[in-house]
């Protein structure tokens, strides 16, 4: 309603429930392909991951950000330790998601000094190492 120049768009379940809600700005992408993971992270500025739940772990963020995207995340998802250090800022309860949002609509610059400060830190996580780690402490019970 304030007239914001922006678009959703929602990855994963059906969410054609949406499609009408704002004027057509949110749309529904539906479900991808592990490799078209490129094409769809390329397709936003930001990803947003909002909960309302304790969740665990999950894989999107740290996906978004092998690929230089910047995430603003629920303080309930798991993947906030991620970004906990480098961009405190974007981790948030849902009352003030909106906020942060407005906020990178309004100065675009952001996205590009968080997509930048996003391919100078040093992840050192390994899928295959993190199988085995968890393998063993199975075993181990």
């Amino acid at each position: 309603d304030k007239g914001y120049d922006f678009e959703c768009l929602l990855y994963g379940d059906d969410f054609t429930l949406y499609d009408n809600l704002l004027n057509g700005k949110i749309k529904n992408m539906g479900i991808y392909k592990n490799n078209e993971l490129l094409k769809v992270f390329n397709s936003f500025d930001v990803l947003i991951v909002p909960s309302i739940c304790k969740e665990t772990f999950g894989f999107i963020v740290l996906e978004a950000l092998s690929y230089g995207t910047p995430v603003v995340v629920s303080e309930n998802t798991g993947s906030k330790d991620l970004i906990k250090h480098d961009f405190e800022k974007y981790i948030t309860t849902n009352d003030s998601i909106i906020e942060i949002i407005l906020e990178i609509i309004n100065n675009s610059t952001i996205i590009i000094k968080y997509s930048n400060m996003i391919k100078n830190i040093d992840i050192d996580f390994d899928i295959h190492e993190h199988e085995k780690k968890l393998t063993e402490l199975y075993l181990n019970l």
